[in-house]
């Protein structure tokens, strides 16, 4: 089977013209390659969102949009599909772009000899006790 359902009893639909709630459905059933349409339909309002949030750093945001899909994908039998599809990858990418924000944050080293001011800091904190 394609991407259009031409099952006895069922009305052939393309992938664009499902509703997310479906799509959803269909992929949790195991039609995987409706996970594409999704990614299709959303992949730019999600992108403009995290550039934004990310003051306009184009790469970390495509990998934040990345981290997104894939997190989406690996919890989408956990999506309550009486709620707004859209809100819950939208919470997802931003959940993504805090984690990346965080761990960045946790990676910026200082380097001593770009700020004498913190080495002399250092210099006299230690030869001082």
């Amino acid at each position: 089977q394609g991407l259009l359902d031409l099952r006895p009893g069922r009305v052939a639909s393309a992938p664009h013209d499902l509703a997310d709630r479906e799509l959803v459905k269909r992929v949790c059933d195991g039609e995987t390659k409706y996970f594409e349409e999704i990614v299709r339909r959303h992949q730019t309002k999600i992108f403009a969102y995290v550039y934004r949030f990310l003051n306009g750093r184009r790469e970390d945001a495509l990998d934040v949009v990345q981290n997104t899909f894939i997190k989406a994908y690996e919890n989408l039998k956990s999506f309550n599909r009486r709620r707004k599809f859209s809100s819950w990858l939208y919470r997802i990418a931003h959940n993504e772009a805090i984690n990346f924000i965080k761990h960045e944050k946790r990676r910026t080293t200082v380097s001593l000899d770009d700020n004498p001011a913190i080495e002399q800091s250092l210099y006299t904190e230690n030869c001082s006790r």
